[in-house]
């Protein structure tokens, strides 16, 4: 260290904080790898749900000035689904196409929910950057990315998360035209009485 300017010592120093954040990062995401094990599976009313979920993203996305709109059908009714587990799921993908939209003219993300053949359908569907037809088959593979910060944990989390609710996830995507997410949970139920 004696050798070097100080300048060299603290552009090291600011690279070495970087990747140890980095590193802090992936562990994070590993732990939320492991944090739905077990899942409390439950009859949700999906109205109420996104009610709650909303106005966790409507700020980000306002400061971003990424529109976003929302289609809920009155008939997706009940979702039997763990919903801290759902809104983990649904914060992954509404955060990527988020991310997705920045920079592009008219940037915005349209959530859409309904039912049908026993399953409620969530739709997240961004006008973003899309993803290389190439790459589309590796989205679900661990520590693969196509961002330059990601990890590439996050849509194998989801993928784990949304398999111990009986449920699934489908992507389509076109470069430079955007991507539509689509899941898929299977409907509930009110209590009886």
């Amino acid at each position: 260290l004696d050798s070097l300017s100080t300048e060299s010592v603290r552009g090291y120093l600011d690279r070495t904080i970087e990747q140890i954040a980095r590193v802090e990062y992936i562990l994070r995401s590993l732990k939320s790898f492991n944090l739905y094990e077990t899942q409390e599976l439950q009859n949700v009313p999906v109205r109420d749900f996104f009610e709650s979920f909303l106005p966790l993203v409507w700020d980000d996305f306002s400061k971003r000035g990424t529109a976003i709109e929302t289609a809920l059908d009155d008939g997706a009714g009940w979702a039997y689904t763990d919903p801290r587990a759902l809104q983990q799921v649904l914060l992954n993908i509404i955060t990527n196409a988020a991310d997705a939209v920045v920079g592009r003219a008219g940037p915005k993300v349209t959530l859409s929910v309904r039912q049908s053949d026993g399953m409620v359908r969530i739709r997240v569907q961004d006008n973003g950057c899309g993803i290389p037809e190439e790459k589309l088959n590796d989205v679900f593979k661990p520590f693969f990315t196509t961002k330059q910060h990601g990890t590439g944990l996050g849509l194998v989390i989801v993928k784990k998360m949304l398999a111990r609710m009986q449920g699934t996830i489908e992507i389509a995507s076109r470069k430079d035209e955007g991507t539509t997410v689509e899941i898929a949970i299977p409907s509930g139920a009110p209590a009886p009485g």
